[in-house]
């Protein structure tokens, strides 16, 4: 804010004013420094209790939420399913082909209704805890049932979960030996069709043999003279005989495909055994529509509404259209497989024809040779083909009666199921650790919001780096119990204290960085009130009387007055005394209680403070002042809330600015420092008051460090102080000024001298 000028009377105040300014830059480093970078160690350090808060809290909820959770157990059966098994017959029964998603039919069977019904329908299920006051057992088995194929070999995990660790390992045995008795069951149904169509075909290819041979013996006797000796050099005879090897051979496959054709047709009209004929084709066409099935019957079982409910009909009719997909697609696939057979079969027929027509033609050629030789060949021919065919299905209906009495050799239980030793719901670990690194964030983001909507500088390196400025020195946090007057002459009341020290460190600070001749007048003040101007100003100004300096202490908070009540003086008169006419400077200057430090109080509030800063005479006054005393230490308003101090920044050599860490906001303290080099201040550096003695984020530790032994501090008498009084005012009526060291040099020797010296 620019000066106020008064008339002509304040026109050479403003040429100064306006000299200084040109070259007040660099003294103290322009203000506004770059933005600290974001320091995150220091920002969740600073918030350590609050991110330990949430971390205590989160595991408290998690340690709540595992008390209230029953433990399950689980029990889990490993069991081998090999596509073909051991090969008891070689007709194909439909289950032994091999798709890509066999293992994952197979699982989906287990969990499938006819499974799992089965088991729920066991007595000894049903008397389970695990079962008490379930209306839908098949439903529960269903949610807590898994059953997980293996990656990179044939073996299939059953594992089922429950509170009670017996019963689960009870309940897996109970799946995997109803999914054995299910094969066994569905694999002696398909072998007792095969072997009921067989037993037939044998029967009466049996007697057909009989009346074959009965021929041969018959023919043979009526002709005892036929020679068969040429019967094997007779190269018609050889190739008839083959012929008529082939075509008992086609036959017979002609048979077996009519017998597995026949024995798929008998399955046509029982849609559950086309259902359970894709279930072990492993095709995986309808396990989609079995998952949403299943997931439908969970939800209808587990749902609280009733069963004439809009919604529960609703899920009734999915189900329905979902059933009747199933079906459609089982019998399309059927129909499928019931052609494959048909075509089979009829392929086989048409090459017993052709083998037929094969054998006539044969067996027309050699009729001319020898018509007794060929029909008793065609004959013995006959009866053979006939004998071969009966040895072939006596065969096959060992095996296939053999293969209805095994067990199924494809399915072998591993390992079976055991109770397990500890719970695996809930995962106590994980969820510990879960909460635990949710607390953790929780509590981060905390801390971090929280850093950042403090807009207060928390630190020295803040303040540094905010401002641009240098830090002058750092004044600890003193008690708050002290009173003004204690605190404001802490210097001389406890010059073995820390604070003590760090004001002749800030005292020797001043000296060696300003320039030569430029320590005259020093202004100290602050951004806002409360940082602590007052008492920086009044001790600073002792530490520099204990130097051997001539220092005058004047108060020029023309509103809120305080350097009067910390040295005891009465504020009847004083600088607005003087200003006014009404007293005259040596009676206003008081001696106070430290050697060579005299006090100006401001005297009686004026209604205009800062026209009077402003005006001439308080420019003669200082001029005056100048001329008596070494330094001048002027006590100011704060900066912001009045232009007080932008006035006096003018006049003065020298301003230091005094903040408090985690009180002085940012944009504040930069707005003081900015309206201070507008005015041409000479911000030589700042104060940071109320740092906190334990070491931690916001500046320098104090704790733990002593000091040697001062020499002893007296307060002056009565009579030495109005002798002191007694010099200020003939040095005002003589013109003569008082005794000056000057430099900092001086103020160092006279430190060492007193035994004072700054660390």
């Amino acid at each position: 804010m620019d000066i106020v000028k008064h008339g002509s009377q304040d026109h050479a105040l403003g040429t100064v004013s306006a000299q200084r300014m040109i070259g007040s830059r660099g003294v103290g480093g322009a203000g506004g420094g770059e933005v600290q970078p974001t320091n995150l160690p220091l920002i969740f350090w600073r918030g350590r209790w609050i991110i330990l808060l949430f971390v205590a809290i989160a595991i408290a909820g998690g340690f709540y939420y595992l008390s209230k959770q029953t433990p399950f157990y689980a029990a889990s059966s490993r069991v081998l399913v090999e596509s073909g098994g051991a090969k008891v017959i070689s007709i194909d029964l439909g289950n032994t082909s091999r798709s890509a998603n066999y293992l994952a039919t197979q699982c989906e069977l287990i969990k499938s209704a006819t499974i799992l019904k089965t088991v729920s329908e066991l007595p000894e299920l049903r008397s389970m805890k695990t079962f008490a006051g379930v209306d839908s057992p098949m439903g529960l088995l269903r949610f807590w049932l898994s059953v997980a194929p293996g990656m990179k070999d044939d073996l299939i995990t059953v594992t089922y979960e429950s509170a009670y660790p017996d019963e689960a390992a009870a309940i897996v045995d109970a799946v995997v030996g109803s999914y054995k008795s299910y094969y066994a069951s569905r694999q002696k149904t398909t072998a007792g069709e095969v072997l009921r169509v067989l037993t037939k075909e044998k029967r009466d290819r049996d007697e057909e043999l009989q009346r074959a041979t009965a021929d041969v013996l018959a023919f043979k006797h009526a002709n005892p003279s036929l020679s068969f000796a040429s019967d094997r050099g007779n190269v018609l005879i050889g190739q008839f005989a083959k012929v008529s090897d082939a075509l008992a051979t086609a036959r017979l496959d002609a048979l077996e495909a009519t017998a597995a054709y026949e024995a798929a047709s008998a399955m046509k009209a029982d849609p559950a055994r086309i259902e359970q004929w894709l279930q072990f084709q492993g095709t995986g066409l309808v396990s989609p529509i079995r998952a949403e099935i299943e997931k439908l019957e969970i939800e209808r079982a587990s749902s609280p509404l009733l069963a004439d409910s809009t919604y529960i009909k609703s899920l009734a009719s999915r189900l329905e259209i979902l059933k009747q997909r199933v079906a459609t697609v089982a019998t399309e696939s059927f129909d499928a497989y019931l052609a494959a057979l048909n075509q089979r079969a009829t392929a086989a027929q048409e090459r017993v024809t052709q083998l037929q027509r094969s054998f006539d033609e044969q067996q027309k050629d050699v009729v001319d040779l020898n018509t007794l030789e060929i029909q008793f060949a065609t004959k013995q021919a006959a009866a053979q083909r006939l004998e071969k065919l009966c040895d072939l299905l006596d065969s096959r209906i060992k095996e296939v009666r053999l293969s209805d009495e095994a067990e199924p050799t494809n399915i072998t239980v591993l390992e079976p199921a055991k109770a397990g030793q500890s719970p695996v719901r809930p995962k106590r670990a994980t969820i510990l650790l879960g909460v635990t690194v949710l607390g953790l964030m929780l509590g981060c983001g905390i801390a971090y919001l929280r850093d950042m909507t403090d807009h207060r500088l928390s630190s020295v390196d803040e303040v540094q780096s905010r401002l641009g400025l240098s830090v002058l020195g750092v004044l600890p946090h003193m008690p708050g119990g002290e009173t003004p007057s204690v605190r404001g002459q802490k210097v001389q009341l406890d010059p073995m204290s820390d604070i003590a020290e760090s004001y002749r460190t800030i005292r020797t600070a001043i000296y060696f960085g300003a320039p030569e001749g430029r320590t005259k007048r020093i202004l100290v003040t602050s951004p806002a009130p409360g940082d602590g101007k007052t008492t920086s100003a009044s001790n600073l100004a002792i530490a520099m009387a204990q130097a051997g300096q001539r220092v005058l202490l004047m108060d020029c908070d023309l509103r809120k007055p305080m350097q009067h009540r910390i040295f005891g003086i009465e504020d009847g008169v004083g600088l607005t005394s003087v200003v006014a006419g009404k007293i005259s400077l040596g009676k206003a200057i008081k001696a106070a209680p430290t050697k060579g430090l005299y006090i100006l109080p401001s005297g009686p509030l004026p209604p205009n403070p800062s026209e009077i800063l402003n005006g001439q005479v308080f420019a003669q006054i200082m001029a005056r002042l100048e001329e008596k005393f070494d330094h001048i230490v002027v006590d100011s308003p704060p900066v912001m809330p009045v232009t007080d101090a932008r006035i006096l920044g003018a006049f003065c050599d020298l301003t230091v600015i005094v903040l408090r860490v985690q009180k002085s906001s940012r944009r504040l303290s930069e707005h003081a420092v900015n309206s201070m080099n507008s005015v041409g201040s000479r911000i030589l550096g700042v104060i940071v008051n109320g740092v906190p003695r334990h070491k931690n984020g916001y500046g320098y530790g104090y704790a733990g460090y002593g000091y040697g032994s001062y020499g002893a501090r007296t307060r002056p008498t009565s009579d030495q102080a109005a002798a002191a009084d007694a010099q200020v005012l003939e040095g005002r009526t003589s013109g003569a000024r008082l005794p000056s060291n000057g430099s900092g040099t001086a103020a160092a020797a006279a430190d060492k001298a007193n035994g004072n010296g700054a660390h």
